[in-house]
């Protein structure tokens, strides 16, 4: 089975080494990335045992770090902030129904 992979259409194109970077590709965390970082987000209850679900930062910019396919994460940077929420947008869809599993879990 292939990873998915998510195209993120860039409003103004970036410099790299050769053409402009018009699009970031962004692809599914593998296996053996999974099994070393985990699940980016946590369960959390409260004393009157309401649950939500809370990202883990550092973990969550990790996926984003290893799972820009191109360009290089580096060239990234030229995209500012508004780049790096659509990179975190995309990083979470892959995780988005464990988060709302989680969410609605009783255990």
């Amino acid at each position: 089975m292939s990873a998915k992979i998510i195209d993120i259409p860039l409003d103004e194109p970036i410099r790299g080494h050769g053409d402009p970077v018009t699009t970031v590709k962004v692809r599914e965390p593998s296996f053996a990335e999974y099994m070393k970082l985990g699940d980016p987000y946590l369960l959390v209850i409260g004393q009157n045992g309401t649950k939500h679900v809370t990202e883990i930062p550092d973990v969550m910019a990790e996926y984003c770090r290893i799972c820009v396919v191109e360009p290089n994460i580096l060239i990234c940077e030229q995209g500012g902030l508004k780049l790096a929420r659509k990179i975190r947008t995309a990083v979470q869809s892959f995780f988005q129904d464990v988060a709302e599993a989680g969410g609605g879990s009783t255990t």
